[in-house]
């Protein structure tokens, strides 16, 4: 599905889509080089994102108002932090398939929130 049809369904006038094209904007601006084809991709991966949230909400009023609400604030740098986490563990992979590990280096991963520190040290 091409990223202009992939949101049909949201007026040209919402906030996000001036968001949006304000952010994209920028991007072309600096030189980026996010095109059409990547923005797809982005949008795609997007929506498993925005499923997972939209399926999240409780049904009782109240507790769905809460919950979006603090979860757009709170989810938001979880989501970053997870991206450049990504970034980090695919730029190390694709460079470790060419590259030996120095000896004694050590692998380290994310032990959750309260273990000592993002990486359990």
């Amino acid at each position: 599905m091409g990223f202009a049809n992939r949101h049909a369904d949201v007026e040209d006038d919402e906030v996000v889509v001036e968001d949006l094209d304000r952010a994209w904007s920028a991007c072309e601006l600096a030189g980026l080089g996010l095109d059409e084809e990547r923005m797809d991709a982005y949008a795609e991966t997007s929506e498993a994102i925005a499923r997972l949230d939209v399926d999240s909400v409780p049904t009782e009023p109240q507790a769905a108002v809460r919950h979006v609400v603090l979860g757009t604030v709170l989810i938001d740098p979880v989501l970053a932090a997870l991206r450049r986490l990504a970034q980090q563990h695919t730029a190390v992979t694709d460079h470790s398939r060419t590259v030996e590990a120095p000896p004694g280096a050590k692998q380290r991963a994310y032990s959750g929130p309260g273990r000592g520190g993002p990486f359990g040290r």
